[in-house]
């Protein structure tokens, strides 16, 4: 639940507005295929989309939360895009109640379009503290509801992206769809009426100028920013329309008969600065890369510590997967650079029209968005990610080689120390077979002067019991009785040591 005291100074509220979001994801014509084919694009099948996998797929129950979307294809153009609504059924704050209805416009060269209307937006009396109807949003309250969007949408896509776009985008945009961690995307507002201060704006106007209401520190621009980010610049047209451009997209005030031409016009500008947005991610992403790698060549040359070839080999490999990800976002950025080349070459043709204003419009536009700069700018970001990624996996091969130079010197000293102790174990094993020998000699001997006692007491008994005498021959007799007694023990310790070597290699 949100700790943010809902004490507001609610000062700006827009009637109605149109919201439209737009982002770029690596999309090609094999990507879209794909996507068209998963969303059952062809049949405009009604779907229900979740961020969860079944983890047991032979069951024939997937139990889920509630936190799903539900999908209806309108429209699809082969090759081109596929229009379709989505109704957003993930849970929000407690006392929270909100219903999110929005289309999405996805496209071949991978520009994705969220749009809906802020039809209600009501509150606690006690909170707000302007006396308009529900159909008037305070920008604060559109922040909280611009915010949640962003959040919903990129879990939505998320769902509905193939493995390696998400790979690409995890990449760029690490846990992107966890609960805030959401995308960066260009947004764009588009209102009939803007109330400021209990007055409408355009009342505002006539008695100052709209640069004095957008000056630094002014409650006008705070509002603003806190969903346009910093405010750039602005116009104002003829025919009394606004346009408002921020860090992080546009407020467009006009009439009813001007909201359909601003769509048209606005479609192309976001996909611009969407782009630009995505590589401004993505470069910021390379010079991480880049730190990762200085980390690991520091830490390898580092004489006073122990190196972990594993940990390095992990890494290396990790960083060599990420650099080969963005390598292949190259051509599907270009891809798309054409494709906005194309579409800004016929807007810029449109400029001279003079229909309903479709002109003046093109031209306030292009007047406040520098799309030369940002082209160049984009085209610039392409070139120098390529060279700068190339010069990545050259420096991986080369930390790669010196950390398998390591892993030859560790297997070299490996080596040596195996034989070392080969030749240890077998002097050992030849200094047991002496000291057993040795052992088997004492017993013989032991043996031997044992019997050489028992014959001298037996003929002691016999020439003390019997008067019988050998005149010497007992002598012999003991030496040849105790030889052959000492060969039988010689033979019959053999005999059981060979017996129990055989066993202990047969259960071996």
């Amino acid at each position: 639940m949100s700790t943010i005291r809902d004490v507001l100074e609610e000062y700006t509220f827009l009637y109605q507005p149109i919201i439209i979001i737009c982002e770029w994801v690596p999309f090609g014509p094999n990507q879209f295929a794909h996507f068209c084919e998963a969303l059952s694009a062809y049949k405009k099948d009604e779907i229900f989309i979740t961020p969860e996998v079944d983890m047991h797929p032979e069951t024939p129950l997937f139990k889920i939360e509630p936190y799903y979307a539900w999908v209806r294809v309108k429209n699809v153009e082969e090759g081109k895009r596929v229009y379709f609504e989505s109704r957003i059924f993930y849970p929000e704050e407690s006392k929270v109640k909100q219903t999110e209805n929005f289309g999405v416009t996805v496209e071949e060269s991978g520009f994705i379009f969220y749009s809906c209307k802020l039809i209600k937006c009501s509150a606690d009396e006690n909170i707000s503290k302007a006396s308009l109807p529900v159909e008037y949003a305070s920008l604060d309250k559109l922040a909280r509801v611009v915010s949640d969007l962003l959040e919903d949408t990129s879990t939505l896509m998320n769902s509905m992206l193939n493995s390696y776009q998400k790979r690409i985008l995890s990449v760029i945009f690490p846990r992107s769809h966890e609960e805030l961690y959401e995308r960066k995307k260009i947004l764009c507002l588009i209102t009939k009426e803007i109330i400021y201060k209990g007055r409408s704006l355009r009342e505002h106007i006539k008695e100052t100028k709209l640069g004095d209401l957008l000056s630094s520190y002014s409650d006008f621009r705070k509002e603003l920013q806190q969903v346009l980010g910093f405010v750039i610049n602005w116009i104002e047209l003829p025919d009394g329309d606004i346009i408002i451009r921020g860090r992080d997209g546009f407020l467009i005030l006009t009439d009813e008969r001007g909201v359909e031409k601003y769509k048209k016009v606005m479609k192309i500008i976001l996909s611009l600065l969407a782009l630009e947005t995505f590589y401004l991610h993505l470069f910021s992403r390379v010079w991480m890369i880049w730190d990762s790698l200085n980390l690991i060549r520091s830490e390898i040359s580092r004489e006073d510590v122990e190196h972990s070839i594993g940990k390095y080999r992990i890494a290396l490999s990790s960083t060599l997967a990420d650099t080969v990800i963005l390598w292949d976002v190259d051509h599907l950025a270009r891809f798309a650079l054409n494709y906005l080349n194309r579409q800004i070459e016929l807007l810029r043709g449109k400029q001279g029209e003079g229909t309903l204003g479709d002109g003046e419009i093109i031209r306030a536009i292009l007047s406040i968005v520098n799309v030369d700069e940002a082209m160049e700018v984009i085209r610039s970001k392409i070139e120098a990610t390529k060279s700068v990624l190339e010069a990545f996996r050259m420096d991986i091969d080369g930390l790669t080689t010196l950390v398998n130079t390591f892993i030859e010197r560790e297997m070299r000293s490996i080596r040596r120390a195996m034989w070392k102790s080969i030749k240890k174990q077998t002097r050992m094993m030849e200094i047991e077979q002496a000291e057993k020998e040795r052992l088997e000699l004492i017993e013989f001997l032991s043996a031997g002067l044992l019997i050489a006692e028992i014959l001298s007491l037996m003929f002691a008994w016999l020439e003390s019991a019997f008067s019988l005498t050998f005149g010497g021959w007992e002598y012999l007799f003991s030496i040849a009785a105790i030889f052959m007694l000492a060969m039988l023990l010689r033979f019959v310790i053999r005999r059981i040591t060979g017996e129990e070597e055989e066993s202990e290699s047969s259960t071996q």
